[in-house]
Order: structure tokens, then sequence, then C-alpha cells
């Protein structure tokens, strides 16, 4: 079986996803009608693009990021959604069979609780990304995705093989937690610092991740956000007082926790808190 050729083709499947939740963002902050149905055109001349103006990735390149009609540049957010889909679809497929520690491809092919991990994990990636790409593009998050990345946050417990008390008391402390800290902002500043989105999104993440890997999601964020900020500072691209989205920093926090959150933590651990301890 040629690994090789399996990862090219779940590259390629998660970026024709990501190609169709592209449609799915525009026509939600857009407000149109039917969202999933429907025929793709250009934003701007409005003419209905062929099959063959939609393939993933390899259509943006092939017209050089510009619709085929009119020739007015395309967004290329479409083209990195479909980058980011196909990468994220190729991580979540790795770390699985990494997880499963099993070397016969065919058993782990063969195995329906690995798929039902897969298809969950892909879902879930479709929606941060969809979330992120909203908010950058409108500065707002419509409420169905952020409804749908609950119920997805919800349903990873299932997955989840700690005990039932466990899993109330943690995720029940990180709701709180997430409810203080990103509410109480909100109220400070009412609603300056961040939206009520970004709340609703770590409610999500709060359930998602339980308290530990919920707080370094949040740690993570803030830094990498900072950071970043920072960069686009340096290089003119925002102004001071330019309101910034930070739900895509968040994301960039849940998923950094969600793939290698244990391992970061039992390195931090292992690595300063036992350091420290013998020291003193």
């Amino acid at each position: 079986m040629n690994i090789f050729l399996i990862n090219l083709f779940i590259f390629i499947i998660g970026a024709c996803f990501g190609s169709f939740m592209s449609v799915i963002i525009y026509r939600s902050i857009k407000n149109e009608k039917g969202i999933i149905a429907g025929h793709s055109k250009c934003p701007s001349c409005k003419k209905k693009l062929k099959f063959y103006h939609l393939i993933p990735i390899v259509s943006f390149l092939f017209l050089g990021g510009k619709c085929a009609y009119c020739r007015k540049k395309i967004s290329p957010a479409y083209f990195l959604l479909e980058i980011l889909s196909g990468m994220l679809f190729l991580t979540n497929f790795n770390l699985l069979i990494y997880g499963f520690q099993q070397n016969d491809f065919t058993l782990i092919f063969q195995d329906w609780y690995f798929w039902a991990q897969f298809i969950y994990l892909n879902i879930l990636s479709l929606t941060i990304l969809a979330i992120a790409f909203a908010d950058l593009e409108k500065k707002a998050i419509p409420a169905n995705f952020l409804y749908f990345w609950i119920f997805l946050s919800i349903l990873s417990l299932t997955f989840n093989n700690d005990s039932l008390l466990t899993i109330i008391i943690n995720q029940g402390i990180a709701i709180l937690a997430a409810l203080l800290f990103f509410g109480g902002q909100y109220l400070l500043s009412q609603g300056r610092w961040l939206g009520s989105g970004d709340i609703y999104f770590a409610v999500g993440m709060a359930i998602l991740l339980g308290l530990q890997n919920f707080t370094l999601a949040v740690i993570t964020s803030y830094l990498i956000g900072s950071l970043i900020v920072v960069l686009l500072f340096l290089f003119k691209q925002v102004k001071r007082k330019q309101k910034l989205p930070f739900t895509p920093f968040l994301i960039m926090g849940t998923l950094i926790s969600l793939y290698f959150g244990d391992q970061i933590i039992n390195w931090y651990l292992h690595s300063f808190l036992i350091l420290n301890f013998t020291s003193v």
C-alpha cells in the first residue's frame, strides 16, 4: 500500500471540501439564498462558472487568480482555504495513524472507530476554517457557524474516555473559566476588545479541550496574536488603533492544543516544574 498516494488522495479530498466550504462561507456572509445548492458564479461579473473553473487549487493557479470571463482578481482566500483544508485533512489522518500505533494499514482502515474519528476531525476542521475566514472577511461570524461549532464540541465528548463525573467537572470548570475570562473582557470593554462571537467560540473550546488544554490554547492564542500584530504593525499592514478579529488566533491556539496539547503540557511539567522542584 503506497502511503504517498494515500496522503495525496487525502489532501485532494480535503482541498475539494475546502472549495465547497468557500462557497458556503461566501453565501453565508453575503446572506445569499441557496447556501448549499445553486451554481457558482464570479463575484464581480456574476457569470456562472464552468466545472473546470472550479478544480481546487489547479484552477486558481491556471487562471492566474483571475476570473475566466472578466479577468478581475479572485480573492486568494479561496486558494488558501483549499490548501489549509487539504493540510488539515492530511494532519488528521496522519496523527490518527500515529495514535493507533498499528503498522498494518489494512487493519486500521477496517476499524470503524478510526473512520469515525477521522470524519469527525475533518468536519471540525472545516467548521473552524469557515469561522476563521468569515471573521476575517466580515469581522463577524454567522450564528449558524457558531452553533454548529458548539454542537461539534459537545459531540467530541463521545470520544472522551474519562468517566462522566470527570467530564462534567473538567469541562464545567473550563466553561466557567471561558465565560469569566472572555465574558469579563467583553463587559469591561463594552465589546471593544472582543465580540460576542469570541465568547461563543471560547465556550466551544472549553467543551472540546477541557480545562488544561483550554488554558494552553488561550495562552497560545494570545502569544501568537501578539506576535502577528507586532509584525503587521512593524511592516505597516495595520494602524495603531485598527481592530483585528481575534477568533482566528483562538483557532490557531485550539488546533495546537487539540493536536499537541498533551505533549506540550507533559513536556512543560517534566522540563520546568521538575527542574524547579529539584533546584529548591
